[in-house]
């Protein structure tokens, strides 16, 4: 799993933790809460996944692939954005193949066969999923009738009794576990407003009950008001959530917003902690639904030989996949142990040789007496893994396998192009001239490694070959390492100097480029009456911007003939609007080039954090300008971002280009402006819910306000509406009441900004500080004015 991967979902999480959105802070009601699954397969998706799918926001829980959609006979909808997840694999379908390496087909079907593998050491993988909402040609969804209050209690309770937990009641309003007595107790059941309410705060409460060593074995040590008490909760909450969705009792967050602080410091310091806490819950949510049909011993006893929380499926002759070790000594004896088998193999004396990277039986124990036998790589049943395929084949196949089709390149290489770059390409079926495919490829010695990317289909996979890579003494291993990273400097070096290639480009047009005016075609749609700077593309340009590969078009069709005769020519459509892409430290990057149908950057250029300002000639006197104000304004679009200076008394505005570009934006203008309130005029797609979709610009603006410090001024559509931005509300309406709605908006959002920026001062100069021994009386003051108490979820008893 990719770092940044990681870093970019728990981001996400963190904001939602903050704005109290996360999808275990949120109360659900019985039925309410549909988490994802993958209806081709009929599984649920699990750990991590679960959350990072529930939380794009769709009402519709099912997801899949662009090839599972296509083999439903649907089709995803062009632009839409598919979402990574990271999934591992423990087995995998090999081809049998002869000792001479040639394929064995089956009589009956002529094809080659296929067994599948045990894997000794699991691997990740990535996957682009999309939801049914954003596919076409699916039945619509229908949800799954929830269960009477009979049958779920009934099954809630037979759980409670099947677990044999010892769970006592009392008067107080307490609910917590005792790890040193291995004890539950929760208040009386007519203390709580509803059964459901009960069950929920008992299941939670025997999800801590599970961390005993004798069941899952987790740490339950740290005191209250620990990190370590915090991480259990953590665990103990999401688990509640999986619980909650699967019996159909709900979730009730209860009393736990307390942990809050510490979770967000948690994750900020660990971003993976978040995928620990996800895959435990589900471990701890498998543990406890086991009890729907069996007793604890019966279960106990099945779980000793078996991953918690996994299943093997394993049976005595199943092939495993055993790769010889590295670096074996003569006087072990190796195993071929499946990963998931490692805990089992342990506990009969197995060891693991790091040296070598495989398990093996130590010297003087009896591999038939002590088990090991059964994974002895004399078995029949143990394949060794063969020599794999030269890089580039296996590179080929992974292009074929995510649907680029490098065949049909008719650019003039041969593909695949180890050097590094990023080539574009076309996909199977892709429209003729199209290149809807891009990879990259490189190398380096030991560490060769590609990219893949379908725009198509949005996935992205960051590939490594099969094999090992040649044991190294200590020398090449420092050469390896020092290789690789000139590699990534090289890489680094070809981008910068692209970018500033782009820059120089963008800089000789941007000089030879006139004013633009009203008369403009995109400003007259827009309403645009004074383009401030702005410029439009000229006629011709110099022999200078030639030499820096700058084309001019007259017509569509002859920009198209420029990109095809050299795809490294920078294409500009006569009179089209052209809008500046400045850093921060007013250096101009790149060039946006827009008219009515059409929007495009400057190839190779940098966008990320860059932008540009409305209703100024000047985009770096207008900044300095801001430092005498106390608020900062943000839209995505040109058009947006003039509307919203002309409802504004003709205020600057941030164009952020899109929402994308929000997050890096507000970075450096917090940077610049670190005491100003930052309000973002969002986008407002209102008719997204109506498609399932999710209402991206807003929840973009919305988790960048929660993060740097702001509030969110969006426009409110009446039904029926086509529009989405202020720019779309002043042509609906009219301009005096689009100046109304915004002015009352503007209300709301500098009182949210001025809170959240408030609130956010105390967790930074706090966040050492653990949470007080005592939380009674932070806990009454949380839960405010209710009409009737709820009796308190507090986790596990701090006496211990």
């Amino acid at each position: 799993m990719k770092q940044d991967y990681a870093e970019n979902v728990t981001a996400r999480i963190i904001a939602q933790l903050e704005q109290g959105t996360a999808p275990w802070q949120r109360p659900w009601k019985p039925g309410e809460l549909l988490l994802p699954y993958n209806p081709t397969t009929g599984k649920k998706y699990r750990g991590m996944n679960t959350l990072w799918l529930h939380m794009q926001g769709y009402g519709d829980p099912r997801w899949m692939t662009y090839k599972q959609a296509a083999g439903e006979g649907a089709q995803v909808r062009k632009g839409e954005k598919g979402t990574h997840i990271v999934y591992w694999k423990f087995n995998e379908e090999k081809k049998v193949v002869d000792e001479h390496g040639r394929p064995i087909l089956d009589p009956e079907t002529g094809k080659q066969k296929t067994i599948t593998v045990l894997l000794e050491r699991p691997r990740s993988f990535t996957a682009v999923v999309f939801n049914a909402a954003q596919i076409d040609g699916l039945p619509s969804f229908d949800a799954l009738p929830v269960r009477p209050e009979p049958e779920r209690h009934m099954l809630a309770e037979t759980i409670l009794l099947n677990s044999g937990a010892k769970i006592q009641h009392d008067p107080g309003d307490r609910a917590f576990y005792r790890p040193i007595s291995d004890s539950i107790t929760l208040p009386a059941r007519n203390q709580f407003p509803t059964a459901d309410n009960y069950y929920a705060t008992a299941l939670h409460e025997l999800g801590h009950w599970t961390g005993h060593p004798s069941r899952l074995a987790r740490d339950l040590t740290h005191p209250f008001g620990s990190e370590g008490y915090a991480r259990e909760e953590l665990r103990a909450e999401i688990a509640s959530l999986m619980l909650g969705e699967r019996l159909n009792i709900g979730h009730d967050f209860g009393q736990h917003a307390a942990y809050v602080g510490s979770w967000i410091k948690i994750l900020k310091e660990d971003p993976r902690e978040i995928f620990r806490a996800a895959a435990d819950a589900e471990r701890i949510s498998d543990y406890i639904m086991g009890f729907e049909h069996e007793k604890a011993q019966e279960v106990a006893v099945e779980r000793q030989n078996e991953p918690m929380g996994l299943k093997t499926g394993r049976v005595p002759d199943q092939t495993v996949l055993h790769e010889p070790p590295e670096n074996p000594m003569p006087s072990r004896t190796y195993l071929a142990v499946p990963y998931l088998e490692k805990n089992d193999a342990k506990a009969r004396g197995a060891k693991w040789d790091k040296e070598a990277k495989a398990w093996y039986a130590p010297e003087g124990v009896d591999v038939a007496l002590s088990g090991l036998d059964k994974w002895s790589t004399a078995h029949a049943h143990v394949v060794k893994a063969a020599v794999p395929e030269p890089v580039d084949r296996q590179f080929i196949a992974a292009l074929k396998e995510a649907g680029l089709d490098i065949d049909k390149a008719h650019d003039g290489f041969s593909h695949p192009v180890a050097d590094g770059k990023i080539h574009r390409v076309p996909t199977i079926n892709d429209k003729a001239g199209a290149t809807s495919g891009a990879y990259a490829l490189h190398m380096d010695e030991q560490t060769p490694g590609g990219f893949i990317q379908n725009f198509k289909t949005g996935e992205i996979i960051h590939w490594k070959p099969e094999g090992k890579i040649g044991k190294l003494n200590a020398e090449e291993r420092a050469q390896q390492v020092a290789d690789a990273a000139l590699q990534r400097k090289k890489r680094e070096l070809q981008r910068m100097t692209e970018q500033s290639a782009t820059a120089m480009a963008a800089l000789i047009l941007w000089s030879e480029s006139t004013d633009a005016t009203a008369d403009n075609a995109y400003c007259k749609i827009k309403g645009i009456d004074d383009p401030a700077g702005l410029r439009v593309v000229p006629d011709h340009i110099s022999y200078l911007g030639a030499l820096h590969n700058i084309r001019i078009a007259k017509t569509a069709q002859e920009a198209k003939a420029l990109r095809d005769a050299n795809p490294d020519f920078r294409v500009f459509n006569k009179g089209d609007l052209l809008i500046p892409g400045w850093d921060i430290h007013g250096k101009l990057w790149t060039l946006q080039s827009v008219n009515p149908s059409f929007k495009s950057f400057m190839k190779g250029g940098r966008k990320h954090g860059l932008f540009t300002v409305a209703g100024t000639h000047d985009p770096q006197k207008a900044l300095n300008e801001l430092d005498s104000k106390s608020l900062l304004f943000m839209a995505e679009g040109y058009a947006t971002a003039y509307t919203v200076s002309k409802l504004n008394g003709d205020a600057p505005v941030i164009v952020a280009f899109d929402s994308g570009n929000f997050n890096a934006v507000a970075k450096n203008l917090r940077w610049r402006f670190p005491h100003h309130f930052l309000l973002i005029a969002a986008d407002n797609d209102h008719t997204a819910s109506n498609k399932g979709n999710p209402n991206v610009g807003l929840v973009k603006a919305e988790e960048v306000a929660a993060q740097y410090g702001g509030g969110v001024v969006a426009p409110e559509f009446t039904v029926g509406d086509k529009g989405s931005d202020w720019n779309d509300l002043a042509k609906i309406k009219d301009i005096d009441t689009a100046r109304q709605m915004f002015a009352l908006q503007l209300t709301i959002a500098k009182a949210t900004a001025k809170y959240i920026d408030d609130s956010k001062k105390p967790v930074k100069a706090e966040q050492d500080v653990r949470l007080p021994k005592d939380e009674s009386t932070q806990l009454k003051t949380m839960a405010g004015n209710q009409s009737s108490p709820r009796p308190k979820r507090r986790g596990m008893d701090e006496s211990l």
